[in-house]
């Protein structure tokens, strides 16, 4: 009998095992690819993969935060919405801050900025100014030359022209502008289809620069989807500019693909803290990258608390194995920031020349200014697949008789193959590619 239990409960054991290996790998199979998260930082054949380890370093103000929230802002939107491209993954993602600098604010405000902009290229996209035609219905076409003394009074509308067709008649026969102008200011989802306004399947639509083509009977249904949620088609023509409250519906739903985890204390906490996020990236399958933001935090503490190097590096070990497990089992992506807590031969960037106020870095900056120095342990340097090192240009502008100092940052990629140079500047609205 005791031999029949134990084998039976091993059975169970095993059966457990093979569904969540099952419904682990099912998960693992559903993240969507990292592969254009950002072309200009990661150009093919660079881009991302699963089990890479990403570090942005650089010296205190070099835009090594921004950065993140640029590719926060990639993870987290989606690809589209309301026919907008917003260039997002649509992917979930956990960030560890580690000195509790990241600001929420900051993020919602680059996400907002980013969908205004879309939103408002899409709009000019669809409202540019076309030449209207002359004539956009069968019963508008020339009368033949017999018949010209038919034309003695203006034609009604016949069943099933529109607003803007009847429009066009009246203003060819002499009616005043005002008149045309105030018919074309009709509400543009009635003037979308003959089918709509004559209640009945005539398979013709009509956009609004008078073009007819097939629409099966289905712009009716499409309109009356329009008009019920207030959430107009991705291809189609009448395009709204979503309100402020639209807006901040629409980013709190993408703020839920966000986790944002307090590490704070020393390495020995951030140790236990990367433990327990296993059980938030097992039961949220939609997570597909690990952010780490400063992972030189605890460094100078723990030098000051009498750890000596031995110590101090064994926690960093620790550290490392947890985000290898973690990003090798769950297919993770990891970024990170690292600190330039160490530099030798600083460099101004400004000429010490009096009679020159220009600065010292040019538009094509020599490679052997970005210096990496490395302070972690041997364990951190094998993990890291990708690695940038930024630098901030200042360069000073004269206009209207005004001195200003305007800055840019540049990225010089050094693994796994150096030489890869990317410039960006940093606005409001978060990071903009030059």
């Amino acid at each position: 009998i005791l031999v029949s239990s134990l084998g039976a409960l091993w059975l169970n054991c095993a059966i457990c095992l093979f569904v969540n290996f099952c419904d682990l790998f099912a998960r693992l199979g559903s993240k969507p690819s990292l592969e254009s998260l950002d072309l200009r930082l990661f150009p093919p054949p660079h881009f991302l993969r699963p089990g890479d380890a990403v570090e942005f370093y650089g010296p205190s103000g070099c835009g090594k935060t921004e950065i993140l929230l640029h590719l926060t802002s990639n993870c987290i939107l989606p690809e589209t919405w309301r026919g907008a491209e917003l260039g997002g993954r649509g992917v979930g993602m956990i960030l560890v801050d580690t000195d509790f600098q990241f600001s929420m604010l900051r993020l919602f405000q680059v996400l907002e900025s980013r969908i205004i902009d879309a939103m408002e290229q899409r709009k000019a996209g669809i409202e540019r100014p076309k030449e209207p035609r002359a004539a956009c219905c069968a019963s508008d076409a020339s009368t033949p030359s017999g018949n010209a003394d038919l034309k003695t009074e203006p034609s009604r509308p016949e069943l099933g022209t529109c607003k803007m067709c009847e429009t066009q008649r009246t203003t060819s026969d002499g009616t005043s502008v005002s008149d045309r102008t105030e018919l074309l200011n009709v509400n543009r989802k009635s003037c979308l289809c003959d089918d709509v306004q004559m209640g009945k399947q005539t398979g013709r639509k009509r956009t609004r620069t008078g073009q007819i083509i097939s629409c099966n009977g289905e712009c009716s249904k499409r309109i009356k989807e329009q008009v019920g949620s207030g959430d107009p088609a991705d291809g189609g023509d009448c395009f709204e500019m979503p309100t402020a409250d639209q807006i901040e519906a629409f980013i709190k739903t993408c703020l839920n693909r966000f986790y944002l985890v307090r590490a704070g204390g020393g390495s020995d906490q951030l140790v236990v803290t990367l433990h327990s996020l296993e059980s938030l990236i097992a039961n949220r399958p939609d997570v597909g990258v690990l952010m780490l933001e400063n992972v030189g935090a605890f460094y100078w503490t723990d030098r000051m608390s009498g750890s000596v190097a031995s110590v101090q590096e064994a926690n960093q070990r620790r550290a490392v194995a947890v985000i290898k497990r973690l990003i090798g089992e769950y297919q993770l992506v990891l970024l990170t920031t690292k600190p330039a807590l160490i530099q030798r031969g600083q460099r101004s960037y400004f000429r010490t020349d009096e009679d020159c106020v220009t600065p010292t870095t040019r538009s094509n900056p020599s490679h052997s200014d970005y210096e990496h120095h490395e302070f972690m342990c041997s364990a951190w340097n094998k993990l890291i697949t990708h690695r940038f090192v930024m630098k901030r240009h200042e360069h000073v502008v004269h206009a209207h008789r005004q001195i200003s100092t305007q800055s840019h940052f540049t990225a010089l990629r050094t693994l796994p193959t150096p030489g890869y140079l990317c410039r960006f500047a940093i606005t409001n609205k978060g990071v903009v590619h030059q």
